[in-house]
């Protein structure tokens, strides 16, 4: 089902959605925004957890870079 169509269904159910957690498209965070700003935008656990690990490895090869030597 896409986004719209959820959104939809949820309403014709009165079913508030509080947090809409997703793979941080940005269609998907635009829709979430401006059509449905009672309900917070949330990237999902394995894609926050992805970012940052991607971002402590560019961290950690940047200062081994500045000390010129492996960090143990």
């Amino acid at each position: 089902m896409g986004t719209k169509t959820i959104y939809t269904a949820s309403e014709q159910q009165v079913v508030h959605i509080a947090k809409h957690a997703h793979d941080h498209k940005t269609s998907i965070l635009k829709h979430v925004r401006e059509e449905h700003p009672e309900t917070s935008n949330q990237l999902d656990d394995w894609r926050a957890l992805k970012q940052l690990e991607k971002s402590l490895k560019h961290d950690i090869r940047s200062t081994e870079e500045k000390l010129g030597h492996y960090i143990v």
